[in-house]
């Protein structure tokens, strides 16, 4: 025990502790510095008062014991053994606590603001000091109750001295597991302090409000409440009446909510089924309870995994509705009629359905079904309560489960509610350009004309998005020359198509001579010897009709009229193309799959940092993926829904899209060995330093830049990627190396002290390059500056 009661107080980071242990840690740690004294005299008092209404019968049954209770009154020195035995003390004790008689009551009489127990009932008694319960241990009530006492007694004598008017009332409610079956139950603490006197020994201390205020504001200060109201100032005298009340069904039915509504487990199937197992155990009392689901609405959650007790997914039980003999399935009888299912024992059913047989196969032998509804009448889930008890299960039994059931109803409606909304969240992440930073716009424009049409005005036309005075940023890193690695792969799967088409072709006539097979390998062969000269992308479509829609029907037509002549060598061909494309799909496989993994790891690098760069100010932000990754920003005053901007905040966004580049040109780096084909990018910035304005095109479902004068950055993005050096055939972007495509000195000047700075943080190196464009059409006398990442 001393190791236990030490001031670190560990035996707190243990989760159950024997109740009789816990009793006593708690005793050892009570603070009450009142004095305080056990005594039947208020309840006396109490009983005197209210006997001139008694009836004759009761005057007459009382009297006798009130006179006989002179030298009982209280307990003193060396008296309180004496007290106990004496038959007047018990007769006593059973007026105060009638509980004493009920069997199954926990009730006890206690000192005035202690943990001590003087009078306990046999079903208290068998509680505390047995060996079947462990009791939660819950520190913050722990290390509330040290001063429970001190803050009672206080808050009594406000009450009494200082007219105040506080629940002074103990409840708390405690968790009790038993040991072996791991079942909870839970009591609610309630004492009463009726027949219990205070009197002031000393002057009163005077309290203004405020400070009385102050005190119950500081409940657990104890030395504040010692300071104000001393106590050798103060006694008491009486006893406290107490009871254990079973609140398990309360109880769990509010832990459940709260599960139901914050818990993540809640919403994964198997999770569910393990806290629902758990809490309903409590519920029902029920040791050999066992639960399962079953999903009627998104059973693809269940990624074909079954949680029903009978094993089977939700296609496997609802299929197999065929009736044996007349007897029509409980899984479907329950759907058809809309009703829980109740079977006492499945064992007396004569002709089980295949659900029926799987229950009993896996030790279920009493079930209860219910459906869970909608409000619309349609089943969203089954839940199957099971148990290998016979007769477990019965109407009496589903009483006590219909309060659950509505609470789970209620859950359900959230986990639909909850999916839904990660469906649309989806969609809208994904599908629809509506992001976060400007959704509030949306929803200020839809209120607007969702009030219109509540108070039924004049059809309103929904206003226009706009953003006006925005700044833009562009950037883009993009996969170098990938349009000829792209035809190159695709010409070299097409060249080992042919080959193996020509040596099939020649296979079939040497066993068959078809003047057919012979055209069909001459004009393969002739396709062949063009194509390794010289291949466009225009070549691929008539390559792959020749193949897939001429020579394969005719290869297949004769394979099954003469399997035992061709089907070795048409098979032998068909495993080594693609099942659904149906030709050679290696070298082009290699550098799709490259691609897209190489734009998926800058895409998600440039999510990571632009989420972190959201939190510094909101922005609106678009990207998309080809052969590489462009996107646009926007950023301004208009965007935001409160806050500030200016043009810190332009400089600051330029300095994190130039440090995120030099990130993703180093992912690339780092990726490129990883490649089934290797690709590198090259990387652009365009700085426009004009602001201007962006407007959600309805037909399109997106934002575009908006007037005719703010279409020239537009045009500018689009053409500065293909620029060339001016008099060189050098193209201005190269991997390596970041463009910075700019309008004015003052940009640069602004990206050269950004180079200085990026340098000194080793995101760059070398000196760099101040470039005059080739003239583009619809723009001429462009520059940039061109630098190395390191």
């Amino acid at each position: 025990m001393p190791d236990l009661l030490d001031k670190d107080l560990q035996f707190l980071e243990m989760e159950f502790l024997p109740l009789s242990q816990m009793l006593e840690i708690m005793k050892a740690r009570e603070s009450m510095p009142y004095p305080s004294k056990f005594s039947f005299e208020p309840y006396l008092k109490s009983v005197s008062s209210r006997m001139s209404n008694a009836c004759a019968n009761t005057k007459g049954a009382l009297n006798p014991v009130l006179e006989g209770s002179s030298k009982y009154i209280e307990s003193g020195d060396g008296n309180m053994e004496e007290m106990f035995k004496s038959e007047h003390f018990q007769t006593l004790v059973s007026l105060v606590v009638p509980s004493l008689f009920f069997k199954d009551d926990k009730g006890f009489i206690a000192e005035p603001f202690r943990k001590h127990f003087l009078v306990t009932t046999t079903a208290y008694s068998d509680l505390i000091n047995g060996k079947e319960w462990e009791v939660k241990v819950e520190a913050e009530k722990f290390i509330e109750n040290k001063h429970s006492g001190l803050c009672q007694a206080g808050m009594f004598i406000l009450n009494k001295f200082y007219k105040q008017n506080l629940d002074i009332h103990f409840k708390n409610i405690i968790t009790l597991r038993n040991r072996k079956t791991k079942i909870e139950k839970h009591y609610q603490i309630t004492l009463k302090f009726d027949f219990v006197e205070a009197t002031n020994i000393k002057p009163l201390p005077k309290l203004s409000q405020k400070e009385i205020n102050h005190l119950i504001a500081n409940i657990d200060d104890e030395d504040l409440w010692l300071k104000k109201l001393p106590p050798d100032h103060f006694e008491f005298k009486g006893f406290a009446t107490g009871q254990l009340l079973d609140v398990t069904d309360l109880e769990v039915m509010s832990q459940l909510k709260h599960w139901l509504n914050s818990s993540k487990d809640s919403l994964n199937p198997e999770g569910f089924i393990n806290g629902l197992t758990g809490y309903m155990k409590s519920y029902l009392d029920m040791e050999s309870l066992r639960i399962g689901s079953i999903m009627t609405e998104y059973e693809e959650m269940y990624k074909g995994t079954s949680y029903s007790l009978t094993g089977r997914t939700y296609n496997e039980i609802f299929q197999s509705a065929v009736p044996i003999n007349g007897h029509e399935d409980i899984y479907h009888r329950m759907v058809r009629e809309n009703t829980p299912i109740i079977v006492e024992d499945i064992n007396t059913i004569k002709t089980p359905s295949v659900n029926e047989k799987a229950l009993i196969k896996n030790g279920i032998n009493s079930v209860l079904l219910a459906p869970i509804i909608s409000e619309e009448g349609k089943v969203l889930s089954v839940l199957e309560f099971g148990s290998p008890v016979k007769n477990i299960f019965h109407h009496a039994v589903f009483r006590n489960i219909r309060p659950a059931l509505d609470v789970l109803k209620a859950g359900y409606d959230k986990y639909i509610a909850s999916l839904e909304g990660q469906i649309t969240n989806i969609i809208q992440e994904k599908y629809t350009s509506i992001h976060p930073s400007v959704q509030w716009k949306f929803q200020e424009v839809a209120m607007k004309h969702m009030i219109s049409n509540f108070y039924e005005e004049d059809e309103v036309v929904l206003d226009s998005i706009v953003f006006n005075d925005v700044y833009p940023l562009y950037a883009q890193s993009d996969i170098v020359g990938s349009s000829k690695k792209r035809n190159h792969a695709i010409q070299e799967d097409l060249i080992q198509n042919l080959e193996l088409l020509s040596d099939v072709l020649a296979k079939y006539y040497r066993k068959q001579k078809s003047p057919l097979i012979d055209s069909y390998q001459l004009k393969v062969n002739e396709t062949l010897e063009k194509l390794r000269e010289h291949f466009v992308s225009n070549d691929e479509t008539e390559i792959v009709n020749l193949i897939t829609r001429q020579v394969h029907p005719l290869l297949e037509k004769l394979k099954n009229r003469h399997p035992a002549k061709f089907a070795n060598t048409f098979t032998k061909y068909t495993s080594q193309i693609d099942p659904e494309l149906k030709i050679i799909y290696n070298k082009r496989k290699d550098f799709e799959q490259s691609v897209h993994k190489l734009n998926s790891a800058i895409s998600e690098l440039l999510e990571k940092d632009n989420q972190e760069l959201q939190r510094t100010l909101p922005h609106y932000f678009e990207k998309y993926k080809t052969d590489g990754v462009e996107y646009n920003m926007y950023v301004g005053k208009s965007i935001l829904e409160n806050g500030d901007f200016d043009t810190d905040d332009i400089r600051n966004f330029r300095l994190w899209q130039l440090i995120n580049t030099s990130e993703i040109v180093r992912l690339v780096e780092k990726i490129k060995p990883q490649l089934h084909t290797p690709l590198d990018t090259a990387s652009l910035i365009f700085v426009y330093n004009h602001p201007l304005s962006i407007r959600f095109r309805m037909d399109e479902k997106r934002f575009d830049v908006d007037g005719a004068y703010n279409v020239r950055y537009e045009i500018l993005k689009k053409r500065i990627d293909k620029a060339y050096i001016k008099g060189t055939n050098e193209r201005l972007t190269v991997s390596g190396k970041i463009s910075i495509v700019y309008l004015s000195e003052q940009d640069k000047a602004e990206y050269i002290e950004f180079f200085d700075y990026l340098k000194s943080k080793g995101y760059m190196s070398g000196e760099y390059e101040d470039l005059e464009l080739d003239r583009l059409q619809g723009a001429e006398g462009l520059r940039a500056l061109r630098i190395t990442v390191s």
